[in-house]
């Protein structure tokens, strides 16, 4: 922000300036509603400031759910405030707006009472208040023919800011009361981001299950996935997966690129960003077919694609099948679990994983990171944090392919990403206490690195932003790692 200046003295042709007192303004607020109980406390705010984040109040009301802080006690859509800047990360946001202070004020709370919902039109509606909250009062068939547009809107713009600035996302709660939804039709459509909810921030669903869920996905950029295309959640919100179920997913991808390819694929939330998934089951098949010579990384998981988050207590069951090119350069991260994790917890994973290329000897082991895929029983890469209490059962098949890493639980620890932990607090990646039985069929693999825990073995200690990184891998058992 530019400081006033006042101008004290002008002596021998040099100006001297002193800074004016910056105008502060009070910022009230209402719980717009006839209560006894108080208000929160007002805040005050420099002219032209951003309210922080972290002093934003989140009051609770009885038989409602809070949205959020408004302009009007009409609260109506375009008048929400939003706290703090948009830039959650080292990384500069996209889009450098904000909601600064310029006056007085006060501002209303919104209250949303729980929508019951007994058939797709209302389920559908629930694209019309991207805040509310809903409740399933029985299972809903649809006719599995004509594709689902997923509910609320991922905008790249901002990816790096935090989730209260997601605003086209689904920001609401969905409680399904132990009830299903079934043959859900899923296709990119007009959207690259596909999912029963395209984007969820600071959400919630909970209590639901999706049956024979249909996805087709032929985007070189994207995610996919039945429940939820990308989740986040954000300082002071929350953001949960809670007990639920997809079964019988059914997904096929075909991804065709000579430039960038970029892609997560899973059986239930293709990318997270903080949150947690809890008490969760999916089942189902994954087959994706990979042509031209794009670099780029591709995610397939049967829970998570690329995740940064917390899974505990969950449990998959998926086959998942592959094809790469010889020319290709893209990563591929497989995980029976998650493609890629941070913290799991308590999860179990069994399934068949194949990965088939056109890889041939004469074309000459490759020296570097070349069309690599990273197999994990649970994890494909362990990014940061620790894989706890968890027990995986694998049957992988390698076939014709330039080079892989496969562990019984984890792929790979990720030193790239190793590198990042000690920015967030964490100093020490871990495999505790975990169980796995793998067995392997790889033929004609040009570099190939496995282990029956963790794929890269236990690597040294990576220095990062002045700490250190340690890997651990302790108190696990191995039924071994088969045929190779």
């Amino acid at each position: 922000m530019m400081k006033k200046f006042v101008l004290l003295s002008l002596l021998s042709g040099t100006l001297a300036y002193a800074p004016l007192k910056s105008e502060t303004f009070v910022v009230k607020f209402d719980l717009n509603y006839q209560t006894t109980q108080q208000a929160p406390e007002a805040l005050q705010a420099e002219a032209g400031r951003v309210l922080p984040l972290a002093k934003k109040p989140r009051p609770e009301r009885e038989g409602y759910r809070f949205a959020g802080w408004y302009t009007s006690p009409q609260c109506q859509q375009g008048e929400e405030w939003l706290f703090g800047g948009k830039q959650q990360s080292f990384y500069p946001p996209v889009v450098s707006d904000s909601m600064a202070v310029t006056c007085a004020m006060t501002l209303y709370a919104r209250w949303e009472e729980p929508v019951h919902i007994t058939d797709a039109e209302g389920l559908n509606n629930i694209r019309n208040n991207m805040q509310g909250w809903y409740v399933l009062d029985n299972d809903i068939v649809l006719t599995g023919e004509t594709p689902w547009q997923p509910i609320g809107r991922y905008d790249h713009s901002y990816e790096y800011c935090d989730a209260e600035w997601w605003t086209a996302a689904f920001k609401g709660m969905l409680d399904g009361q132990g009830h299903a939804i079934r043959n859900l039709c899923l296709t990119e459509g007009e959207t690259e981001i596909i999912g029963m909810f395209g984007a969820l921030a600071n959400g919630i669903i909970c209590n639901l299950t999706l049956d024979n869920t249909r996805i087709e996905f032929n985007q070189p950029a994207g995610y996919a996935a039945p429940l939820i295309g990308i989740a986040k959640e954000g300082e002071g919100g929350k953001m949960e997966i809670r007990n639920c179920q997809v079964n019988n997913t059914q997904l096929k991808a075909s991804l065709t690129s000579d430039e960038s390819l970029y892609c997560a694929m899973t059986g239930l939330v293709a990318g997270i960003w903080n949150g947690t998934i809890i008490d969760c089951k999916a089942s189902g098949r994954i087959d994706v077919d990979v042509t031209g010579s794009a670099k780029g990384d591709i995610y397939i998981g049967g829970i998570v694609g690329e995740g940064y988050s917390r899974t505990c207590n969950t449990s998959v069951h998926f086959d998942i099948s592959t094809n790469i090119p010889a020319e290709g350069q893209a990563n591929t991260y497989i995980g029976l679990l998650q493609a890629s994790g941070t913290y799991v917890n308590g999860c179990s994973a069994e399934g068949k994983v194949t990965v088939c290329g056109q890889y041939s000897p004469e074309m000459g082991t490759p020296s570097k990171r070349k069309s690599q895929v990273v197999v994990g029983g649970l994890v494909g890469s362990e990014r940061y944090d620790s894989i706890q209490h968890c027990e995986s059962k694998m049957a992988l098949t390698l076939r014709d392919i330039p080079s892989a890493q496969y562990g019984g639980v984890a792929g790979e620890f990720s030193k790239q990403f190793g590198a990042i932990g000690p920015m967030v607090g964490i100093t020490r990646t871990c495999i505790l206490d975990c169980t796995s039985t793998l067995q392997v069929d790889a033929q004609n693999v040009g570099k190939c690195v496995s282990g029956e825990i963790c794929g890269s073995g236990q690597p040294e200690p990576v220095q990062s932003w002045g700490n250190s990184m340690t890997y651990e891998i302790d108190r696990c058992v191995s039924n071994g790692k088969g045929d190779e």
